[in-house]
């Protein structure tokens, strides 16, 4: 595929759009994670100005009444919580521990993760792509230190912004890893989880709104 790229002003942005339809495609799940390669390069005539490599997966999420399906089929979740947290490194955990955690998790075969209550690095969301798992992916909107119900934060107004700004840059990928759009891995996203009740959710229910145009297909835990 190729699409011609005007000018572009120095700190700008622009947007092109590449499409091709994929007949019976080779589709994602925990059980066949198949990925399909991705390269991208930007040219001017013959000079290669950059390049980019990533994967991409092919899957269709749904819930028929009661029922959670991928690609057509009833799924269910055997899932656990995970923490980044190291015996001897705390709060650090390097990428070799990491992807044996994910080994260990699709060994012992749990088909889902729960992030709680933040988002991870994006290597996590990579392996969960690679391995076949899927993943409830939280915002870290967490105000349970003052008693679970409470309205410390979420009825004070002067915390507004702050919870707004949150969901927003989590649901818009700054803060969540962008990949949560396009992440094959991703079941449900998450917010105010253990957060307190207020004024601050009705806030967040238009950006709520938004993303669900974007994927209709998926569940929400508020």
């Amino acid at each position: 595929m190729v699409a011609p790229v005007g000018t572009i002003q120095a700190f700008s942005e622009t947007s092109v759009t590449l499409s091709e339809m994929l007949r019976e495609p080779q589709l994602w799940s925990a059980e066949k994670p198949h990925l399909y390669d991705i390269h991208i390069k930007l040219r001017r005539k013959n000079e290669l100005l950059e390049s980019f490599e990533y994967h991409w997966g092919i899957r269709k999420i749904e819930i028929a009444g009661d029922v959670f399906k991928v690609n057509g089929k009833a799924v269910k979740l055997k899932g656990v919580n995970r923490h980044d947290f190291h015996p001897r490194m705390g709060f650090f955990v390097d990428s070799r521990t990491m992807e044996r955690d994910i080994r260990l998790i699709k060994q012992a075969n749990i088909n889902m993760i729960r992030t709680s209550h933040y988002p991870h690095l994006p290597l996590l969301y990579e392996l969960c792509d690679k391995y076949g798992i899927y993943v409830m992916d939280e915002a870290n909107h967490e105000s349970h230190a003052y008693g679970l119900g409470n309205k410390v934060l979420g009825d004070n107004p002067q915390w507004t912004l702050a919870h707004v700004d949150r969901a927003v840059a989590w649901w818009k990928g700054t803060r969540t890893i962008r990949a949560s759009y396009s992440g094959h891995w991703a079941t449900r996203w998450k917010r105010c989880q253990f957060a307190s009740y207020g004024r601050h959710n009705p806030c967040l229910r238009p950006h709520q709104t938004d993303i669900r145009r974007h994927r209709p297909h998926r569940i929400r835990c508020l």
